[in-house]
């Protein structure tokens, strides 16, 4: 309380302070004054960070809950997206400091963009994109997708897995058509028979399943891409905000070891965050792994995702984009250093 009123206190003297040094410089000097105080009420009025409605996301409903954000003194404001695709969108449009996202939109606008870079892995999983058929439409295997029509979101890690699965299984991805839909209009274009199969990420697989009842299943697939869920911020504000990225890493940190020790209760957080039920977690919390590090296994990922992307004429430019500069280590070296296995 005491933090708060000082807070408070701070803010009402320096905006009296700004009215009576307006009125004494006249016009110019306010416009100069007013240019210094948003500046000014920026900074004070913490963080912004995009956050994508999935499981992956648990860190940072459980630093929110437990109110690590707030113990390492910061004000964060998290705007929740229904896919990474969009929260990084969102940061690159300026709605916001930061962004969680994976892999494959970061690496899709790097062909574009440098002013980004990621911070630290939080979350993998190699479970967390399903491809879910309808039995109806007569499909077993990838290898009965020729021909079928499948929704998923163009640009996002169901696309990349898509064509792994499908090119695994002999199957051209080119005979498959894609249906491309947001996750919102995924759920409502269930009822549409028309669309043979889904590949999506949870929880909307989930939702799904429940609405497709027994027409709906989980086609088998191998564990051929592992997903990282990624902290991603604009180089312009971790520059203005140095220690404040530091507190960001240490809070989800903490969060992280809350779950490893206290998985009930994480669950909990996160069945209360996404509107879920209990069955949730047996459905697919196993398939999660929560850890803040930078491993070398992300540059090869986004280094094959980015071949994959200029092969398929994904993008325009054909030359492979250096991700190390796009990775930032700085700030995980110096909170946990043996978590960055990066080789440069």
């Amino acid at each position: 309380m005491s933090q708060l009123l000082a807070k408070f206190s701070l803010a009402y003297t320096a905006s009296a302070t700004l009215r009576r040094l307006s009125l004494a410089l006249g016009n110019a000097g306010s416009l100069a004054l007013l240019i210094f105080s948003l500046s000014w009420s920026v900074h004070a009025g913490g963080l912004t960070v995009s956050v994508a409605t999935t499981p992956l996301s648990t860190p940072f409903y459980v630093a929110e809950q437990l109110g690590y954000f707030a113990q390492e003194g910061l004000n964060i404001t998290m705007k929740e997206c229904v896919s990474g695709k969009l929260c990084l969108t969102q940061m690159l449009a300026g709605q916001s400091n930061f962004a969680t996202a994976s892999e494959l939109p970061i690496m899709l606008n790097s062909f574009a963009r440098k002013d980004f870079a990621i911070l630290a892995t939080f979350s993998t999983t190699n479970r967390d994109v399903k491809m879910i058929a309808r039995k109806s439409a007569g499909m077993k295997t990838p290898k009965d997708f020729a021909g079928k029509k499948i929704a998923l979101m163009r640009g996002t890690s169901g696309e990349y897995f898509t064509d792994l699965t499908l090119l695994t299984y002999g199957v051209d991805p080119r005979s498959v058509t894609i249906v491309d839909m947001n996750m919102e209009a995924v759920e409502t274009a269930i009822a549409d028979r028309a669309i043979d199969a889904f590949a999506v990420f949870e929880p909307t697989a989930f939702r799904i399943m429940k609405a497709l009842k027994n027409d709906g299943y989980v086609i088998a697939t191998p564990p051929i891409y592992t997903l990282s869920f990624n902290l991603v911020g604009m180089k312009s504000s971790m520059g203005e905000n140095s220690v404040e990225v530091a507190k960001l890493l240490r809070a989800l940190d903490r969060a992280i070891l809350y779950i490893r020790n206290n998985p009930d209760k994480a669950q909990a957080i996160l069945l209360e965050r996404l509107k879920l039920d209990s069955s949730f977690v047996d459905w697919t919390w196993a398939e999660y792994r929560f850890d803040l590090a930078l491993n070398q296994s992300l540059l090869t990922t986004l280094e094959s995702e980015a071949r994959w992307a200029m092969r398929e004429n994904f993008v325009n430019d054909k030359t492979l984009p250096n991700y190390l500069n796009l990775i930032d280590t700085s700030y995980l070296l110096k909170i946990k250093p043996a978590s960055v296995t990066l080789v440069k």
